[in-house]
C-alpha cells in the first residue's frame, strides 16, 4: 500500500520544504534492512524465551472466567528469562510523530508493563502513516501504532492488515491562528457549520497529502461548511509540527489540523485558538482512531508475543483513565521541552477519548467507516464484523497492578 507521497492532491497544493523530512522521505531514517513480514522479532529471544514464542494465547474458556479478559502473565520460559535479566523478545513498533495520543506506550514504558509482560518495545519513529505502512509491509517494523484510516484504506484494498488495540477515539483538532479567528468574529459561541464556512478562501497546513490532517480537513470542510476543499482552500505540505507552529506565527498559514499538544501550544503561546475540538464532531464520538495494527502473517507467527504486548499497551491506556494526575508526571517527561501546563490541558482533551481495555467494537468500526467513505479514503463499505481486519482476540487481562 503506497499513498500519493509527492503528488498534488489538488492544483492549489503548496509545497513549504522541511529539511528533516525531506532527509527522512529521501532515506534519511531509513528502516532497517527489510525482512519478510512474518520474520521472528528484531532481537533474537534466549533458546529459553524463544520456546515460550509457541506458547498457545489463553482459551476463550479462560476469557469467558476472567470477565471477558484472559490473564497474560510473564510465565514459563519468558518469565525466566526476564526474572534472570536475561534477552526478552523485542517487538519493533513504527509511531509516525510523537503525540499525546500515544501515551498509552509512554506509561506502559515507564511503569514496566511491557518487561512484566517479557517482552520488549522499541520504538521506530517515522515520519508519516504512509512511511509506517511500508516499514510495515517491507518487513523492517513489526507493528505500527497509528491511525485506522491507515489500516482501513489497505484493507479495503486487500492488504492483509489486522488492528489488534484501540487507544483512543478521533483526537484531532481544527486549529486557527488566533489574528484570523478576531478577524472572522469566530468565538466558542459560532456554530460549526460557520466556522467551517469561515476557513473558505483559507491556507490550511496538512502533514501531507493523503496524511489523516489532509484528509480530516477535507471531510471538515465538506461535511459541515459545504465547501469544495479543492478549490474553495489552499493546502500547503509541511511535514513537522514545529514548522506548521512556525508558518502559523508568521502569519503564512491560518489553520492546521493535529492531534495534541500542537494547537495547545499556539494557544499558550497567544497565536491559536482551538476551531474545533473533537468533542464539537458528533461523528467523532465513536470513531475508532488510534490503533496498533500489523501483518496477519506476523499475528499468527508471533501470537504470544503479540499479546503480551497489546495486553502491557492497554494497561497502559487503563492507567491514564484510571489514575490520571499520575499519569501527568510520565507523559509530561516525555515531552519535556514542553510546558507542563500544555501537556496536561492536551491529556485532559484527550482523557475522555481513551479506550477502556484498548478493546474496539463493530459498532465503533461501523461508524469510523462511514467517516472513511465520506471522506474519500474507502469507497464502498467495508466488512467491519470482528475478524475480518480487526481483533480483540489478542488483548488480555489489563488490570492495572
Amino acid at each position: 500500500m503506497s499513498f500519493p507521497g509527492a503528488k498534488f492532491v489538488s492544483r492549489r497544493m503548496v509545497w513549504i520544504p522541511a529539511a528533516v523530512l525531506l532527509m527522512a522521505s529521501c532515506g534519511g531514517q531509513a528502516a532497517p534492512a527489510a525482512s519478510s513480514a512474518g520474520a521472528a522479532p528484531a532481537v533474537a529471544a534466549s533458546p529459553a524465551s524463544s520456546a515460550a514464542a509457541s506458547s498457545p494465547r489463553p482459551s476463550a474458556a479462560t476469557s469467558a472466567s476472567t470477565g471477558g479478559t484472559a490473564a497474560v502473565k510473564p510465565s514459563g520460559a519468558l518469565a525466566a528469562s526476564a526474572s534472570a535479566g536475561g534477552q526478552l523478545p523485542t517487538v519493533r513498533m513504527a509511531i509516525s510523530v510523537p503525540a499525546v495520543t500515544y501515551s498509552a506506550d509512554y506509561v506502559a514504558q515507564a511503569k514496566g508493563y511491557f518487561t512484566q509482560h517479557g517482552v520488549k518495545v522499541q520504538e521506530e519513529q517515522l515520519q508519516s502513516g504512509a512511511t509506517s505502512m511500508q516499514a510495515l509491509l517491507g518487513g523492517s517494523v513489526d507493528m505500527v501504532y497509528g491511525a485506522s484510516q491507515d489500516v482501513a484504506a489497505a484493507a479495503a484494498k486487500g492488504a492483509p492488515l489486522l488492528a489488534v488495540q484501540a487507544s483512543t477515539k478521533m483526537t484531532v483538532e481544527f486549529c486557527g491562528s488566533k489574528a484570523f479567528a478576531d478577524q472572522k468574529g469566530i468565538t466558542a459561541a459560532t456554530s460549526l457549520q460557520d466556522r467551517m464556512k469561515d476557513l473558505k478562501g483559507t491556507n490550511i497546513a496538512i502533514t501531507g497529502p493523503g496524511a489523516n490532517s489532509d484528509r480530516m480537513a477535507r471531510w471538515l470542510l465538506k461535511k459541515y461548511g459545504g465547501l469544495n476543499p479543492d478549490t474553495d482552500a489552499t493546502f500547503t505540505t509541511i511535514s513537522s509540527a514545529t514548522g506548521i507552529l512556525a508558518s502559523m506565527q508568521q502569519g503564512r498559514i491560518q489553520a492546521f489540523i493535529f492531534s495534541p499538544p500542537q494547537c495547545e501550544i499556539a494557544v499558550k503561546d497567544g497565536y491559536g485558538t482551538q476551531l474545533v475540538k473533537p468533542a464539537d464532531v458528533p461523528e467523532f464520538s465513536r470513531y475508532v482512531h488510534t490503533i496498533v495494527f500489523t501483518t496477519k502473517d506476523w499475528a499468527s507467527a508471533h501470537k504470544d508475543v503479540l499479546s503480551r504486548t497489546v495486553t502491557a499497551l492497554s494497561q497502559g491506556n487503563n492507567f491514564i483513565i484510571q489514575h490520571p494526575q499520575d499519569a501527568m508526571p510520565i507523559i509530561e517527561k516525555k515531552f519535556s521541552t514542553i510546558d507542563p501546563k500544555v501537556i496536561d490541558s492536551s491529556v485532559q482533551t484527550i482523557l475522555p477519548l481513551l479506550v477502556k481495555d484498548g478493546k474496539m467494537t463493530e459498532d465503533g468500526w461501523k461508524a469510523t467507516n462511514t467517516v472513511l467513505q465520506e471522506a474519500g479514503i474507502v469507497k464502498q463499505p467495508m466488512d467491519t464484523t470482528e475478524g475480518h481486519f480487526w481483533t480483540n482476540d489478542y488483548i488480555g487481562d489489563t488490570t492495572v497492578p
